[in-house]
């Protein structure tokens, strides 16, 4: 700018900008990170023409844009309940983009006098939820810390490269938190470079270790942290006590859909040193209606976890912490421990794809699926039980790590 002042850009000239990007580099760069937003909360079933067009080219161009949630630029009352339930701690434009991953700040640093202890929701961090109601942020990671009363303080702060490569730089924000994801998304890409975005939300969504929110707050979690932030290494590969199940297809729109798959004999209920857990997280990018925005994802899914036991397939109710699910909203998460009434062996996952608005009847959707097999006591290898008992039905994923 001819003053000397750096000016933000039009949400009209971004528009331009992003959509003539993404036109251009789809096919060799597939994850776009977005660390801007508007300072101006959300409304609940109100979608902007930013989060539109960030939704339209995801699906339209299978990509993925991470998006940080915004930050909250003063203390809003007192910290934390009335700082966070203030109306304008809530995420920003283009934050509610259904198909792009949102991501908000913890603090990996503390002090005696730093706002967030060390794990937790970021003093900064704007929430949720979404325009519809679902999860936002859907993860979190690194963006810094605050001190008292509501001030920058390097000690707890987030670092990286200055602009011009040559130093050192730190500051806070859910900006930098932003591009950890973005990194993570990549590397997963590189992984599986056939495979749809969807697969890439899913793992990230997975593989996560819950964190925390201050103990004064009393209102759901998953607003404030959603489901935590990725362990990368877990996505990658499998742990000792642990293996995944991954799948990708389409969903017509007259049909049940069943994917089986295999619980090995060493996690049955009558071996005192396992416990089983399954964890399932399934991903889909809805077509949405931008005319709309009551009724803006136009696409669900319904899942129905199936067991395997002495008098047949039973189906299995999911209730509890453990579980979630909203309609319309492109992400299902929901896990259950198991000690006794099943069989080892094949089991069950049913999926149905119905859909509302315009969607032409020969639509199919697109999904994901990870389906996490887990030895709570850890007290078996599952993976290589999997391996030794099915191998002939699966196909392993071989990953090469760099030294």
């Amino acid at each position: 700018h001819a003053s000397g002042q750096d000016l933000n850009p039009d949400e009209f000239h971004l528009r331009a900008v992003i959509e003539d990007v993404v036109d251009r580099y789809h096919e060799s760069v597939k994850v776009y990170n977005l660390s801007l937003g508007s300072s101006i909360p959300i409304n609940n079933f109100e979608f902007s023409d930013l989060a539109k067009l960030l939704d339209f080219l995801s699906k339209h161009y299978k990509v993925l844009f991470i998006v940080s949630s915004g930050n909250i630029n003063s203390l809003l009352g007192t910290y934390p309940s009335d700082h966070f339930l203030n109306s304008s701690s809530r995420i920003g434009c283009p934050a509610e983009s259904i198909l792009s991953l949102t991501i908000g700040s913890i603090a990996k640093y503390d002090n005696t006098d730093s706002l967030s202890n060390k794990e937790e929701i970021s003093p900064f961090s704007r929430i949720g939820p979404g325009a519809d109601l679902g999860i936002k942020p859907e993860l979190v990671a690194h963006g810094g810390n605050l001190i008292l009363p509501y001030n920058f303080s390097p000690r707890v702060s987030s670092y990286g490269i200055s602009a011009d490569g040559t130093n050192l730089c730190v500051d806070n924000g859910t900006s930098y938190s932003a591009p950890i994801i973005s990194q993570y998304a990549q590397r997963l890409f590189d992984l599986y470079p056939d495979s749809d975005p969807n697969l890439v939300r899913a793992l990230l969504c997975h593989f996560t270790e819950k964190k925390n929110v201050p103990e004064e707050i009393t209102d759901d979690v998953i607003n404030y942290t959603g489901f935590g932030e990725p362990v990368i290494d877990n996505a990658l590969a499998a742990g000792s006590f642990n293996a995944a199940y991954i799948h990708e297809g389409q969903l017509d729109q007259e049909n049940y859909q069943y994917i089986a798959f295999h619980i090995p004999s060493s996690l049955a209920e009558t071996n005192k040193h396992s416990k089983l857990r399954i964890k399932i997280t399934i991903t889909y990018d809805p077509p949405v209606n931008p005319d709309n925005d009551s009724e803006y994802s136009m696409a669900r899914i319904s899942a129905l976890l199936i067991k395997s036991s002495t008098t047949g397939m039973k189906p299995i109710n999911i209730s509890g912490d453990g579980k979630y699910i909203l309609p319309w909203n492109p992400i299902i998460q929901f896990e259950k421990s198991f000690s006794r009434g099943y069989l080892t062996g094949a089991w069950d996952l049913r999926l149905r794809l119905y859909t509302r608005g315009t969607v032409k009847e020969d639509y199919l959707q697109d999904y994901a699926v990870v389906i996490e097999i887990i030895d709570d006591e850890n007290g078996t290898n599952v993976y290589n039980d999997i391996i030794a008992e099915y191998s002939e039905i699966y196909k392993k994923i071989k990953i090469r790590i760099a030294a």
